[in-house]
């Protein structure tokens, strides 16, 4: 028997790969709306549930399941093969019939049926794995002389076993390694590999046991009785046990979706955070099959079927309770930081709310399959119906319980639907009393799992059908928001940062008429685009809530969502450019945190390809990059993709900010120059000129003096990196490490940026100007990038406590331009607060600062302010 459960343990590493593989790749073109991604998980179990159902009155009949199984798992390999060729155009096709945002019944459907014709033939053969092994191994056990054994809770927990294995294998190992490509040919062979040990094992059984075909088809004829599994009692009649295996496929999944929902307020949801928790489901569902196979099997179901559920419901609320710990639990194991810490953290979250109640829905399952195994089949039943109500369960849990009763109540709805089930079946009266105390719980805790300081609040929240948006506001008036806890996407605090997110792109193209911006959060970088009075922009969110939460922040976003020329939609953004048939002259893509499950996508050369193909002739696609949220070789990855597909390129900082520090990577396909008088005469631009004053952009010096690369530089900098594909998404996989190590501060993915000649002014004017102005003007905006690197040096080294370092800086800042204040204001500071430099310094750097800029303050009045501070 040992080895019909390691074939089934390498089958089911196959298939939960496949998922996996199918679900990211067939994202490219469907979009990661929650249509989107259900409806390939939709069309992946429908496709099972076909298989389980079709075949199992034919394998149940057959005298060679053996045979049956090995040309399945052919089947599997072979489809998978041609999969690698078809998917990429399928994608295509399929970005094209959904369009830029299509409606959700619309999306859904196509979303469902595609994927689902394109798969049914390795779907269909996979669902139908488990009956021709059951069948298999039966007949091993009657070739033996043996009585077939209830054996369907050791094969089943063998597959899910080998489904865990797999989760492990294609997150950890194949896709960062392999890509999609060749993962998904590694696991092809694996399939092939399981037919051949089949066929190994069916000629070793012939060859010790005479003909195997003639023993298995006497062995049919006969229907020895112990193939035949004792009917039901009518209170579980076949279709109550069907109906039950249905039921529980659904609300098992349910709680799972419900579950994870209300830990990502806690998890890192990094691509690793996932394959954790989906680990530790399927283990605990393999165990509980497992623990069936060897201490319930010999049970009648009659016996066991209302205990098990009831125990069930109960596990569920018990996990549900145990959320009110997830953050005191999160923070104690992981103040060591590091990958594995991490990570063995999210594991005993998950453990804490998943793992009692997977251990009894594998029981459960394997209890209610085996009872319907018969001679004439049952088995590809029980597994169809489960799987067609696992298949449900994700979108009804997006789509209805978590927008309209919120999670709190939905993961409540669905522990108590296991208790339903076991009405009038279990004895004990101690689960009802059990539930109720749970219930009381839950209503009292605080499930939201939403972290707040002292003095603040939380505004607003909506459980959203893909995340749980919230809005918090501190005492003094400022708010943020917050995607799924952990990610924050903007407030009022952050308004000069984000504008000018905006501003920058806008003002580098000479006539922009209309904009993309990729990517929302409060709406305050889009709102720079209300500024030019001609401009048409589209706006793209891929959580609706995020839409729905922008008039909390409309001191922040100028109103976008109500500005006439302002268009939002709520779709994903890859496919909205892929689908779009309009044309830009900006495109804009906001702070993407890469280490999010999904974000990796947005920085692959197709992807930027596609923004390309957008553009008009002369536009530019403007590419920010968080630098305090991603290691060098992150940005060097993305930089490299970057460069490949755009043949003009340079790098701006946002703002000259060492602590969070934005990056640009600005792109076309043209050279992108700037004409001094045309943007001087834009700038003085009446509404424009105040906004750009409040944002210190009211020059063309704080403009192209925030250039911080050319192209020849971003090479140098990417020099080495690999390029981050749609095939082999490596940014997904490496950008978590940020988040699980000890965080490397911001200030050392901005240093290559800095310790390096500036590139020189004259490639951003035009050509043939050479005149003494042009000259002059070069000279000043090379002296202000001086400055400004000197003044980031001493934010850099105000940061790490090194306050006299930091004037040294502030004063070589005020020295080296004319054109560039913020040194002069951080050096008055420092000689009005600081308290860790030397008298000496402070008056050695006074005297330098008023020689160099005699206009801004004379020497007596700086050292009347020094003295009288101190």
């Amino acid at each position: 028997m040992r080895t019909y459960h390691a074939l089934l343990v390498v089958s089911g590493i196959c298939g939960l790969g496949y998922q996996v593989i199918w679900t990211r790749w067939f994202g490219f073109g469907l979009g990661h709306e929650l249509a989107g991604v259900m409806g390939v998980v939709g069309a992946f179990f429908l496709g099972l549930a076909v298989g389980a159902w079709a075949f199992d009155r034919a394998l149940a009949h057959s005298a060679r399941p053996g045979l049956w199984y090995v040309g399945l798992e052919v089947l599997i390999a072979a489809w998978a093969l041609i999969g690698i060729v078809l998917i990429p155009q399928v994608d295509e096709i399929a970005a094209a019939a959904l369009g830029r945002a299509p409606s959700a019944l619309l999306h859904g459907a196509l979303a469902t049926l595609i994927p689902a014709l394109m798969l049914l033939p390795a779907t269909v053969a996979m669902g139908a794995t488990l009956p021709a092994m059951e069948r298999f191994a039966a007949a091993g056990a009657r070739s033996k002389g043996d009585e077939p054994r209830r054996i369907v809770g050791g094969l089943y927990a063998a597959n899910t076993v080998g489904a865990m294995l797999g989760t492990i294998a294609i997150t950890f190992w194949m896709l960062p390694d392999l890509g999609f490509k060749a993962a998904t040919a590694v696991l092809a062979v694996l399939n092939l590999a399981c037919a051949g040990g089949a066929l190994a094992l069916g000629a070793r059984r012939a060859a010790a046991t005479g003909a195997e075909t003639e023993l298995q088809g006497k062995a049919r004829v006969q229907s020895p009785a112990g193939d035949a599994q004792a009917a039901p009692s009518p209170e579980l009649s076949q279709k109550r046990l069907l109906w039950t295996l249905f039921a529980t496929g659904f609300l098992g999944i349910a709680y799972e979706t419900i579950g994870i929902r209300m830990l990502t307020q806690v998890l890192e949801n990094t691509v690793y955070t996932f394959a954790v928790v989906l680990s530790v489901y399927l283990a605990g569902t393999a165990l509980g099959a497992a623990l069936y196979q060897r201490w319930l099997s010999a049970l009648r179901i009659e016996s066991i079927y209302g205990p098990l559920l009831a125990a069930l419901s109960v596990a569920c609320l018990g996990g549900a309770c145990s959320m009110e710990y997830a953050r005191e639990v999160h923070a104690a194991l992981g103040e060591e930081q590091g990958f594995a810490r991490a990570l063995l953290s999210e594991s005993v979250l998950a453990a804490m709310v998943f793992l009692a109640p997977t251990i009894l829905m594998g029981a459960t399952f394997a209890a209610l399959a085996q009872a319907l195994r018969r001679a004439e089949g049952g088995l590809g039943k029980a597994l169809a119906v489960n799987t067609l109500g696992s298949s449900l369960a994700p979108s009804v849990s997006g789509w209805l319980l978590a927008p309209f009763i919120g999670l709190r109540w939905s993961i409540c709805l669905v522990a108590l639907g296991y208790g339903a089930l076991a009405i009038g079946r279990a004895k004990s009266v101690a689960w009802p009393l059990v539930t109720i105390l749970a219930l009381g719980w839950i209503a009292t805790s605080d499930l939201d799992l939403v972290e707040t300081d002292d003095n603040e609040k939380v505004l607003e929240r909506f459980d959203g059908v893909m995340a749980s948006v919230t809005i918090t506001e501190r005492t003094d008036g400022v708010r943020a928001l917050r995607v799924d806890n952990h990610f924050r996407m903007g407030g009022t605090q952050s308004t000069f940062f984000e504008r000018r997110q905006g501003m920058i792109p806008l003002l580098l193209h000479p006539d922009p008429k209309r904009a993309l911006f990729l990517g929302l959060g409060s709406g305050t970088t889009l709102s720079a685009a209300t500024f030019f009075s001609d401009l048409q922009t589209d706006g793209v969110e891929l959580v609706p809530e995020v839409l729905t939460a922008l008039p909390y922040f409309s001191q922040a976003n100028a109103d976008v969502f109500s500005h006439p020329g302002i268009h939002l939609t709520a779709a994903d953004a890859r496919r909205f450019v892929r689908a779009s048939p309009a044309e830009y002259d900006v495109i804009v893509a906001d702070l993407f945190q890469p280490a999010r499950d999904g974000a990796g996508a947005l920085y692959t050369v197709e992807h930027f390809e596609a923004t390309r193909d957008s553009l008009r002739e002369g536009g530019l696609f403007c590419q920010w990059l968080p630098l305090y949220q991603m290691e060098e070789e992150v940005a060097a990855m993305i930089t490299r993709s970057f460069l490949e597909v755009f043949p003009h390129a340079d790098a701006y900082i946002g703002a000259f900010n060492a602590v969070t520090p934005a990056l640009a990577l600005i792109g076309s396909s043209v050279e992108n120059r700037v004409d001094p008088k045309i943007l001087e005469t834009r700038m003085s631009t009446p509404g424009l000129s105040q906004q750009l004053e409040a944002l210190a952009l009211d020059d063309i010096f704080d403009l192209l003096g925030s250039r911080i690369a050319n192209r020849e530089q971003l090479e140098s900098f990417a020099d080495g990196a690999p390029l981050n594909t749609d095939d082999l998404p490596i940014v997904m996989f490496t950008a978590p490490a940020f988040i699980y190590r000890a965080r490397a501060a911001a200030s050392k993915t901005l240093a290559p940026f800095l310790n390096r000649e500036p590139a020189s002014a004259l490639e951003l004017l035009p050509e043939d100007d050479s005149s003494p102005d042009a000259r002059n003007l070069v000279a000043r905006i090379e002296a202000y990038v001086r400055a400004r690197d000197a003044y980031i040096a001493g934010q850099i080294a105000l940061s790490e406590s090194r306050d006299e370092a930091a004037l040294d800086a502030y004063v070589a800042s005020v020295e080296a331009s004319k054109d560039f204040n913020a040194g002069y204001q951080q050096v008055i500071t420092l000689a009005n607060t600081a308290r860790g430099i030397s008298k000496a310094a402070l008056l050695k750097a006074i005297k330098a600062v008023a020689a160099a800029r005699p206009e801004l303050g004379d020497l007596g009045r700086l050292q009347r302010q020094f003295r009288a501070s101190r």
